[in-house]
């Protein structure tokens, strides 16, 4: 009688509990129906923050040197296994490359000296394990040089053009650097930059020489003294460099080093391979296309200019 008694209690409760829950179940449903673009905002709200969370921790974790590392392990894979004509990255490969990736920071041979390379000299055959997913510290460390090589060099500039150049003495500028070597200290260095940028203004200064003799007879032309045309001269080229310079030093980040970098070794594979980051990818393409996307529009390459016919 006891264990009957119980089971008939225990399945009066389950009897009970289960019209609780349908109740409360009936309850919930209805309250749904009656809001539910309150309930469909709560669970979309609820699952964006979700995987905005996720998404946000995932970026937090992976670092930029790792994502880098990535990155460089797929290009090197792809070039290796989908390039139409493959070459073998090995340790060849790999001095091909830290002397690609100089001459694409310092095409001019003005800023590196040749300790800077004789410092990195150790990478020269381990660029290739890199790209094969080591740990990537070759272009770090001469992206280093590189920003303290940068900042001397605008120093240096702008002590050389705040002095009269003399057009007198009898100087030589070699403005084909390729068989050049990098200079062997930092006096070598002055004395290219000084040389180069008196060259760019010789060439304005004998463009306005000539300008004075053309216009020597005429009424108003007023005319102007050698010192005044050689400062006017200077002050026009360091005008152009420094905003050149300027604009190079903004837009010229670590990231965009990295993707020189990048450019280097597929430049190697062939000199019509290129890595485009995923914004400049979209550019490529708008213009290869002529059609630029934007939200909910299209806009066609034709209306995009208007010719000065057009505007008269």
């Amino acid at each position: 009688m006891v264990k009957k008694g119980l089971k008939f209690e225990i399945a009066v409760q389950d009897c009970l509990f289960t019209l609780f829950l349908k109740s409360y179940m009936h309850d919930i449903m209805t309250y749904v129906k009656q809001n539910k673009w309150k309930v469909f905002a709560t669970v979309f709200l609820f699952g964006a923050l979700f995987f905005a969370f996720n998404t946000f921790k995932t970026e937090a974790q992976e670092s930029p040197e790792l994502r880098q590392r990535k990155l460089l392990s797929t290009v090197g894979h792809l070039l290796e296994s989908e390039h139409y004509s493959p070459r073998r990255i090995d340790d060849e490969f790999s001095k091909e490359v830290f002397a690609a990736y100089f001459k694409a920071l310092d095409p001019e041979k003005n800023i590196f000296l040749q300790s800077d390379l004789d410092a990195v000299s150790k990478f020269n055959t381990t660029i290739d394990d890199e790209i094969h997913g080591a740990t990537i510290e070759f272009q770090p460390a001469v992206s280093a040089l590189y920003e303290r090589r940068i900042k001397e060099a605008n120093a240096l500039f702008n002590q050389i053009m705040d002095r009269p150049f003399d057009f007198s003495k009898d100087d030589s500028a070699i403005l084909n650097m390729d068989k050049m070597p990098y200079p062997k200290d930092e006096a070598d260095r002055a004395k290219r930059w000084e040389m180069m940028l008196k060259y760019r203004t010789i060439e304005r200064y004998a463009s306005l020489i000539d300008e004075r003799t053309k216009n020597k007879d005429k009424e108003k032309f007023v005319f102007k003294n050698d010192s005044t045309l050689e400062a006017e001269s200077r002050a026009y080229v360091k005008k152009s460099f420094k905003k050149r310079l300027e604009s190079f030093e903004k837009t010229f980040t670590k990231e965009k080093r990295f993707e020189l970098f990048l450019n280097a070794i597929t430049g190697l594979m062939d000199p019509h391979t290129d890595y485009l980051a995923p914004v400049e990818k979209r550019s490529f393409t708008e213009q290869m296309s002529g059609v630029i996307y934007g939200i909910g529009a299209q806009l066609t390459h034709c209306l995009l200019y208007t010719s000065d016919a057009a505007d008269e």
